[in-house]
C-alpha cells in the first residue's frame, strides 16, 4: 500500500488479466493517475474529477480493462480513511461517485469484479492478517450505486 509518510507516494497495481498497469505519479500530487497498456506500450493519463487521495492498491479495473473502481482518502488527523468510492470510465472518460456516505471505521475496499456491473466490496482491509474483525461482503451495482450484502463472496 501507499506510505503516506514517504516524500513519494507511489501506488499502483496491475489489472486481473495482466494487461495494464494502474500507477500514481511521483509528485506529490496524490489525486491523479496513469494506465500503461502493457502490450501496446499506450499511456492514459487520468486526472480524477474529485481531487482526493488515492491508493491504487484497492483499485480494481473490469475484466474488459474499460472501468475502474477505486477508493478516494480523506485526511483524519494523521492518517487518511475511505471517504468515498468512485467508478472510473477511461475510454469514455467518465467518473461518478458511487458511494459518498463512509465514515470512519465504515470504510469499504473493492475487492474484485463479480460480473459487469458489479463489483464485490469488503469491510476489511483484503490482506492475511490474522485477529482482524470478521469482514462483511457487500455487492455493488456500478450502475445505481446500490449495495446489498452478500453471503458468501
Amino acid at each position: 500500500a501507499t506510505n503516506y509518510g514517504s516524500d513519494l507516494p507511489i501506488s499502483f497495481t496491475i489489472s486481473e488479466n495482466d494487461r495494464c498497469l494502474l500507477f500514481t505519479s511521483t509528485t506529490k500530487q496524490l489525486y491523479d493517475f496513469s494506465i500503461l497498456d502493457l502490450a501496446s506500450g499506450v499511456t492514459k493519463v487520468v486526472k480524477l474529477d474529485t481531487q482526493k487521495a488515492i491508493d491504487l492498491e484497492y483499485a480494481v479495473m473490469s475484466p474488459h480493462d474499460d472501468k475502474i473502481v477505486l477508493p478516494l482518502y480523506r485526511l483524519v488527523d494523521f492518517g487518511y480513511v475511505i471517504d468515498s468510492i468512485s467508478l472510473v470510465d477511461p475510454v469514455l472518460d467518465e467518473q461518478r461517485i458511487l458511494i459518498s456516505d463512509l465514515k470512519e471505521g465504515d470504510e469499504l475496499y473493492p475487492i474484485r469484479w463479480i460480473d459487469e456491473k458489479h463489483v464485490l466490496l469488503s469491510s476489511t482491509v483484503p490482506d492475511n492478517w490474522h485477529g482482524k474483525p470478521e469482514a462483511v461482503y457487500w455487492s455493488l451495482d456500478i450502475s445505481t450505486g446500490e449495495r446489498e450484502i452478500v453471503e458468501n463472496p
